[in-house]
């Protein structure tokens, strides 16, 4: 639901994620320089992504809910 993250790199978050020890909302709060040097992300991206983060994870929620009803 974010321009620029697919799935390749969703793949990527969540193994380095897995890697650090992260939860979700701990990586929600990382900045779009954390991104970039941590995750590889184009500085585009992650600045989309950090500035609407816990809004676009809401979306996903509900979409979440649509889905399984």
């Amino acid at each position: 639901m974010t321009p620029g993250i697919g799935g390749k790199t969703i793949t990527r978050i969540l193994a380095r994620n897995d890697l650090l020890g992260l939860n979700p909302d701990t990586f929600l709060g990382l900045s779009g320089e954390c991104l970039r040097e941590e995750y590889r992300l184009p500085t585009s991206v992650a600045e989309r992504w950090s500035s609407n983060a816990r809004l676009r994870m809401d979306e996903a929620g509900r979409f979440e809910q649509r889905l399984d009803a």
